[in-house]
């Protein structure tokens, strides 16, 4: 499942006994379909931390960072 943490952003979460990894998209660029956003990977696996982390590195104008922890305390079970 995708979470969209702004207009340009999503994650998905991957969860594993020990640990939660996540996966960060950016919206696709020249899609053919206009109806539907188109997902590409910009990350790896990623802890929530290290997600944080690189969020707070590479989106510091609009908040994805703190989106994104907002969104990781709300998935955490």
């Amino acid at each position: 499942m995708l979470f969209n943490i702004d207009p340009e952003l999503c994650v998905s979460k991957h969860t594993t006994p020990n640990s939660d990894k996540w996966i960060c998209y950016s919206t696709a660029p020249n899609t053919e379909n206009h109806k539907r956003t188109t997902w590409k990977n910009v990350t790896g696996l990623l802890s929530t931390e290290g997600m944080y982390q690189w969020l707070l590195s590479n989106y510091t104008l609009n908040n994805a960072a703190s989106n994104f922890s907002d969104l990781s305390l709300r998935t955490h079970h």
